[in-house]
Protein backbone atom coordinates (compact mmCIF):
# COMPACT_ATOMS: atom_id res chain seq x y z
CA UNK A 1 0.00 0.00 0.00
CA UNK A 2 1.51 3.29 -0.87
CA UNK A 3 2.32 5.98 1.21
CA UNK A 4 -0.66 8.88 1.35
CA UNK A 5 -0.70 11.81 -0.26
CA UNK A 6 0.62 14.70 1.66
CA UNK A 7 -1.86 17.53 2.96
CA UNK A 8 -1.89 20.72 0.76
CA UNK A 9 0.93 23.22 2.64
CA UNK A 10 -1.52 26.31 1.41
CA UNK A 11 -5.49 25.65 2.05
CA UNK A 12 -7.52 25.84 -0.80
CA UNK A 13 -11.03 26.78 -0.24
CA UNK A 14 -13.91 25.18 -0.28
CA UNK A 15 -15.58 27.17 -3.70
CA UNK A 16 -12.71 25.73 -5.81
CA UNK A 17 -13.34 22.07 -4.91
CA UNK A 18 -16.76 21.94 -3.80
CA UNK A 19 -18.58 24.92 -5.01
CA UNK A 20 -20.83 24.76 -8.34
CA UNK A 21 -19.09 25.15 -11.84
CA UNK A 22 -18.18 28.59 -12.95
CA UNK A 23 -20.38 29.88 -15.70
CA UNK A 24 -18.88 32.00 -18.39
CA UNK A 25 -21.77 34.03 -20.23
CA UNK A 26 -20.16 35.49 -23.77
CA UNK A 27 -21.96 38.38 -23.29
CA UNK A 28 -20.64 39.69 -20.10
CA UNK A 29 -17.19 39.01 -21.83
CA UNK A 30 -18.12 41.17 -24.60
CA UNK A 31 -19.58 43.52 -22.87
CA UNK A 32 -16.34 44.07 -20.12
CA UNK A 33 -13.93 44.19 -22.78
CA UNK A 34 -15.73 47.02 -24.77
CA UNK A 35 -16.00 49.07 -21.27
CA UNK A 36 -12.09 48.22 -20.62
CA UNK A 37 -11.34 49.67 -24.33
CA UNK A 38 -13.54 52.62 -23.24
CA UNK A 39 -10.93 53.22 -20.05
CA UNK A 40 -7.58 52.84 -22.82
CA UNK A 41 -9.07 55.13 -24.95
CA UNK A 42 -9.71 57.59 -22.21
CA UNK A 43 -5.64 56.78 -20.78
CA UNK A 44 -4.87 57.39 -24.44
CA UNK A 45 -6.59 60.86 -25.01
CA UNK A 46 -4.97 62.12 -21.41
CA UNK A 47 -1.48 60.89 -21.74
CA UNK A 48 0.30 63.76 -23.28
CA UNK A 49 -1.03 65.96 -20.86
CA UNK A 50 -0.45 63.79 -18.15
CA UNK A 51 3.26 63.33 -19.39
CA UNK A 52 3.61 67.06 -19.63
CA UNK A 53 1.92 67.12 -15.97
CA UNK A 54 4.78 64.63 -14.57
CA UNK A 55 7.63 67.10 -16.32
CA UNK A 56 6.07 70.41 -14.79
CA UNK A 57 6.67 72.53 -17.32
CA UNK A 58 7.03 75.97 -17.42
CA UNK A 59 9.44 77.93 -15.48
CA UNK A 60 8.80 76.25 -12.48
CA UNK A 61 10.93 72.88 -12.45
CA UNK A 62 13.96 73.42 -11.01
CA UNK A 63 13.81 72.22 -7.18
CA UNK A 64 16.75 74.43 -6.46
CA UNK A 65 18.36 77.61 -7.90
CA UNK A 66 21.46 79.48 -7.24
CA UNK A 67 23.87 76.10 -7.75
CA UNK A 68 23.16 74.56 -4.71
CA UNK A 69 24.64 71.12 -5.02
CA UNK A 70 22.47 69.10 -2.90
CA UNK A 71 19.46 70.71 -4.36
CA UNK A 72 21.10 69.83 -8.24
CA UNK A 73 21.38 66.12 -7.07
CA UNK A 74 17.66 65.99 -5.82
CA UNK A 75 16.20 67.52 -9.13
CA UNK A 76 18.65 65.05 -11.53
CA UNK A 77 16.89 62.10 -8.93
CA UNK A 78 13.20 63.26 -9.51
CA UNK A 79 13.68 64.06 -13.21
CA UNK A 80 15.05 60.24 -13.17
CA UNK A 81 11.76 59.33 -11.73
CA UNK A 82 9.63 61.46 -13.77
CA UNK A 83 10.97 59.64 -17.05
CA UNK A 84 10.50 56.24 -15.59
CA UNK A 85 6.79 57.69 -14.72
CA UNK A 86 6.49 58.59 -18.37
CA UNK A 87 7.88 55.18 -19.59
CA UNK A 88 5.41 53.56 -17.34
CA UNK A 89 2.35 55.23 -18.53
CA UNK A 90 2.61 53.24 -22.39
CA UNK A 91 3.18 50.43 -21.14
CA UNK A 92 0.01 50.68 -19.16
CA UNK A 93 -1.85 51.77 -22.29
CA UNK A 94 -0.79 48.34 -23.84
CA UNK A 95 -1.82 46.25 -20.93
CA UNK A 96 -5.35 47.47 -20.98
CA UNK A 97 -5.06 47.20 -24.39
CA UNK A 98 -4.47 42.98 -24.34
CA UNK A 99 -6.69 42.90 -21.63
CA UNK A 100 -9.75 44.34 -23.33
CA UNK A 101 -8.55 42.25 -26.50
CA UNK A 102 -8.78 39.33 -24.70
CA UNK A 103 -12.16 39.50 -23.43
CA UNK A 104 -13.58 40.15 -26.73
CA UNK A 105 -11.90 37.15 -27.93
CA UNK A 106 -12.69 35.17 -25.12
CA UNK A 107 -16.58 36.47 -25.56
CA UNK A 108 -16.31 35.51 -29.79
CA UNK A 109 -15.11 32.25 -28.80
CA UNK A 110 -17.28 31.24 -26.01
CA UNK A 111 -20.18 31.78 -27.81
CA UNK A 112 -19.54 28.75 -29.90
CA UNK A 113 -18.16 26.28 -27.14
CA UNK A 114 -20.03 23.50 -24.98
CA UNK A 115 -18.54 24.83 -21.56
CA UNK A 116 -16.27 22.08 -21.20
CA UNK A 117 -13.24 23.60 -18.93
CA UNK A 118 -10.53 21.97 -20.87
CA UNK A 119 -11.10 23.85 -24.28
CA UNK A 120 -12.19 27.19 -22.43
CA UNK A 121 -8.62 27.16 -20.63
CA UNK A 122 -7.14 26.24 -23.47
CA UNK A 123 -8.92 29.36 -25.13
CA UNK A 124 -8.02 31.97 -22.73
CA UNK A 125 -4.32 30.59 -22.78
CA UNK A 126 -4.22 31.31 -26.81
CA UNK A 127 -5.90 34.77 -26.52
CA UNK A 128 -3.03 35.73 -24.27
CA UNK A 129 -0.52 34.35 -26.28
CA UNK A 130 0.85 32.15 -23.78
CA UNK A 131 4.04 29.37 -25.24
CA UNK A 132 2.26 26.14 -26.30
CA UNK A 133 -1.01 27.24 -26.75
CA UNK A 134 -3.25 25.57 -29.06
CA UNK A 135 -4.99 28.05 -31.56
CA UNK A 136 -8.96 26.66 -30.66
CA UNK A 137 -11.26 24.87 -33.38
CA UNK A 138 -13.64 27.61 -33.43
CA UNK A 139 -11.79 30.90 -33.86
CA UNK A 140 -13.86 33.21 -36.07
CA UNK A 141 -12.80 34.47 -39.26
CA UNK A 142 -12.00 37.67 -38.49
CA UNK A 143 -9.77 37.10 -35.40
CA UNK A 144 -6.16 37.41 -37.17
CA UNK A 145 -3.63 34.64 -35.04
CA UNK A 146 -0.62 37.17 -36.84
CA UNK A 147 -2.41 40.36 -35.61
CA UNK A 148 -1.03 40.54 -31.89
CA UNK A 149 -0.45 43.59 -29.90
CA UNK A 150 3.10 42.85 -29.73
CA UNK A 151 3.33 42.66 -33.42
CA UNK A 152 1.41 45.64 -34.18
CA UNK A 153 3.65 47.47 -31.95
CA UNK A 154 6.51 46.19 -34.09
CA UNK A 155 4.64 47.14 -37.15
CA UNK A 156 4.10 50.79 -36.17
CA UNK A 157 6.69 53.19 -37.57
CA UNK A 158 8.34 54.94 -34.75
CA UNK A 159 9.26 58.23 -34.36
CA UNK A 160 6.93 61.19 -32.62
CA UNK A 161 7.04 64.71 -32.26
CA UNK A 162 8.80 65.58 -29.01
CA UNK A 163 10.48 62.77 -29.17
CA UNK A 164 14.51 62.01 -27.87
CA UNK A 165 16.80 62.92 -30.87
CA UNK A 166 19.62 63.22 -29.26
CA UNK A 167 20.77 59.39 -30.16
CA UNK A 168 20.03 61.30 -34.07
CA UNK A 169 23.23 61.26 -36.94
CA UNK A 170 23.92 64.37 -38.82
CA UNK A 171 24.02 63.15 -42.54
CA UNK A 172 24.26 66.66 -44.06
CA UNK A 173 24.37 70.55 -43.30
CA UNK A 174 23.89 72.79 -46.43
CA UNK A 175 22.80 76.80 -45.96
CA UNK A 176 21.48 79.36 -49.13
CA UNK A 177 20.75 83.42 -48.81
CA UNK A 178 18.80 83.31 -45.41
CA UNK A 179 18.02 79.56 -45.19
CA UNK A 180 20.06 76.13 -43.28
CA UNK A 181 18.67 72.60 -44.07
CA UNK A 182 19.68 70.15 -41.59
CA UNK A 183 19.32 66.22 -42.57
CA UNK A 184 19.74 63.83 -39.77
CA UNK A 185 19.40 59.93 -39.43
CA UNK A 186 17.05 58.85 -36.20
CA UNK A 187 17.95 55.59 -34.68
CA UNK A 188 15.17 53.82 -36.24
CA UNK A 189 16.43 54.60 -39.90
CA UNK A 190 14.08 56.90 -40.21
CA UNK A 191 15.41 60.73 -41.96
CA UNK A 192 14.95 63.61 -40.12
CA UNK A 193 14.94 67.01 -41.84
CA UNK A 194 15.41 71.10 -40.44
CA UNK A 195 14.56 73.46 -42.46
CA UNK A 196 15.27 77.50 -40.75
CA UNK A 197 14.24 80.08 -42.93
CA UNK A 198 13.35 83.96 -41.70
CA UNK A 199 9.69 82.99 -41.87
CA UNK A 200 10.09 80.29 -38.86
CA UNK A 201 11.20 76.62 -38.34
CA UNK A 202 10.00 73.43 -40.41
CA UNK A 203 10.79 69.76 -39.42
CA UNK A 204 9.63 66.80 -41.27
CA UNK A 205 10.35 63.35 -39.99
CA UNK A 206 9.67 60.39 -42.32
CA UNK A 207 10.12 56.53 -41.01
CA UNK A 208 12.11 53.95 -42.24
CA UNK A 209 9.97 53.61 -45.18
CA UNK A 210 9.74 56.52 -46.67
CA UNK A 211 6.50 57.37 -45.27
CA UNK A 212 5.75 60.96 -43.43
CA UNK A 213 5.09 60.74 -40.08
CA UNK A 214 5.03 64.19 -38.91
CA UNK A 215 5.59 67.91 -40.27
CA UNK A 216 5.95 70.37 -37.66
CA UNK A 217 6.17 74.38 -38.44
CA UNK A 218 7.06 77.33 -35.50
CA UNK A 219 6.72 80.80 -37.03
CA UNK A 220 8.59 83.71 -35.10
CA UNK A 221 5.19 85.06 -33.98
CA UNK A 222 5.22 81.48 -31.91
CA UNK A 223 2.60 79.75 -33.85
CA UNK A 224 3.54 75.61 -33.95
CA UNK A 225 1.63 73.85 -36.84
CA UNK A 226 2.14 70.50 -36.06
CA UNK A 227 0.26 67.91 -39.22
CA UNK A 228 0.24 63.75 -38.27
CA UNK A 229 0.01 61.33 -40.81
CA UNK A 230 -0.72 57.73 -41.32
CA UNK A 231 0.20 55.45 -44.02
CA UNK A 232 1.68 58.72 -45.48
CA UNK A 233 -1.60 60.43 -45.46
CA UNK A 234 -2.51 63.65 -43.64
CA UNK A 235 -4.45 62.34 -40.19
CA UNK A 236 -4.98 65.75 -38.31
CA UNK A 237 -3.21 68.52 -37.47
CA UNK A 238 -2.56 70.94 -34.02
CA UNK A 239 -2.04 74.42 -33.78
CA UNK A 240 -1.03 76.18 -30.97
CA UNK A 241 -0.70 80.12 -30.46
CA UNK A 242 0.88 81.80 -28.01
CA UNK A 243 -0.16 84.89 -26.80
CA UNK A 244 0.42 87.47 -23.37
CA UNK A 245 -1.99 89.59 -21.27
CA UNK A 246 -0.72 91.91 -18.50
CA UNK A 247 -2.48 93.66 -16.06
CA UNK A 248 -0.69 95.18 -13.67
CA UNK A 249 1.19 93.15 -11.93
CA UNK A 250 -0.30 90.82 -13.20
CA UNK A 251 1.00 88.84 -16.80
CA UNK A 252 -1.28 85.97 -18.51
CA UNK A 253 0.79 83.25 -21.07
CA UNK A 254 -1.70 81.88 -22.81
CA UNK A 255 -1.20 78.93 -25.40
CA UNK A 256 -4.24 77.84 -27.36
CA UNK A 257 -4.15 74.64 -29.13
CA UNK A 258 -6.84 73.86 -31.29
CA UNK A 259 -7.36 69.96 -33.38
CA UNK A 260 -8.35 69.67 -36.73
CA UNK A 261 -9.49 66.58 -38.76
CA UNK A 262 -8.06 65.48 -42.26
CA UNK A 263 -10.22 67.62 -44.04
CA UNK A 264 -9.24 71.13 -41.70
CA UNK A 265 -12.29 71.13 -39.97
CA UNK A 266 -12.18 72.21 -36.30
CA UNK A 267 -12.68 69.03 -34.42
CA UNK A 268 -15.52 69.87 -31.30
CA UNK A 269 -14.50 70.16 -27.71
CA UNK A 270 -10.56 70.10 -29.07
CA UNK A 271 -9.76 73.28 -28.12
CA UNK A 272 -7.78 74.34 -24.87
CA UNK A 273 -5.68 77.17 -23.49
CA UNK A 274 -3.03 76.77 -21.50
CA UNK A 275 -2.30 79.68 -18.74
CA UNK A 276 0.86 80.41 -16.53
CA UNK A 277 -0.05 83.39 -14.58
CA UNK A 278 2.25 85.25 -12.74
CA UNK A 279 1.84 87.83 -10.04
CA UNK A 280 4.78 90.08 -8.67
CA UNK A 281 4.47 91.71 -5.65
CA UNK A 282 6.27 95.02 -4.27
CA UNK A 283 8.65 92.50 -1.76
CA UNK A 284 10.39 91.37 -4.76
CA UNK A 285 8.59 87.94 -4.40
CA UNK A 286 6.18 86.31 -7.04
CA UNK A 287 3.74 83.60 -7.52
CA UNK A 288 2.47 81.63 -10.44
CA UNK A 289 -0.32 79.40 -11.56
CA UNK A 290 -0.21 77.08 -14.09
CA UNK A 291 -3.92 75.68 -15.32
CA UNK A 292 -5.51 74.26 -18.51
CA UNK A 293 -8.96 75.14 -19.79
CA UNK A 294 -11.15 73.58 -22.04
CA UNK A 295 -14.37 75.36 -24.43
CA UNK A 296 -16.24 75.93 -21.33
CA UNK A 297 -13.71 76.93 -19.09
CA UNK A 298 -13.74 74.12 -17.04
CA UNK A 299 -10.19 74.10 -15.16
CA UNK A 300 -7.32 71.23 -15.22
CA UNK A 301 -3.66 70.32 -14.71
CA UNK A 302 -3.93 72.62 -12.02
CA UNK A 303 -0.64 73.59 -10.00
CA UNK A 304 0.12 76.94 -7.62
CA UNK A 305 3.48 77.62 -6.86
CA UNK A 306 3.65 80.02 -3.92
CA UNK A 307 5.36 83.47 -3.01
CA UNK A 308 9.53 82.98 -3.74
CA UNK A 309 12.09 84.95 -5.48
CA UNK A 310 13.36 84.82 -9.13
CA UNK A 311 15.67 82.04 -9.26
CA UNK A 312 19.92 83.16 -8.97
CA UNK A 313 21.36 83.30 -11.88
CA UNK A 314 24.64 83.60 -12.80
CA UNK A 315 24.82 87.26 -13.43
CA UNK A 316 23.71 87.39 -9.81
CA UNK A 317 26.40 85.67 -8.78
CA UNK A 318 28.65 87.65 -10.80
CA UNK A 319 27.77 90.93 -9.14
CA UNK A 320 27.72 89.00 -5.54
CA UNK A 321 30.79 88.68 -5.56
CA UNK A 322 31.89 91.91 -7.47
CA UNK A 323 29.99 93.29 -4.11
CA UNK A 324 31.76 91.28 -1.78
CA UNK A 325 35.07 92.36 -3.31
CA UNK A 326 34.36 96.02 -3.03
CA UNK A 327 33.44 95.89 0.36
CA UNK A 328 37.01 93.84 0.93
CA UNK A 329 39.18 96.83 -0.54
CA UNK A 330 37.29 99.27 1.38
CA UNK A 331 38.07 97.17 4.49
CA UNK A 332 41.50 97.12 3.85
CA UNK A 333 41.94 100.51 3.06
CA UNK A 334 41.21 101.35 -0.48
CA UNK A 335 43.21 98.61 -2.06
Amino acid sequence: MGAKDPEPTVPIADWATEGKALKADPSSFTGYGENVATIRGNLESDNMSANTALRGGGEDTSLSTGGFEPGADLTSVVWRNTGEMAACVPDLDQNIAAIASVALILGDLYKDMDGHNKSMLEACEWAFAMPGADTPDNLPYYIDPKQTIESLMAQTPTGSPGGDVADDQLLSASSFTGATVATYKTSDGGIRSVVTTPDGVTEILTDNNGKTVYEVTTTPDGTTTTTTYRDGKPLGQTKSVSKTVESGDVTDEQTITTQYDENGKAIPGKKTVEHIVTTKYDDGQHTREYYTEDENQHRTNERYIGPQPDPVTGKDWKDLADQRLAETRRTLGGM
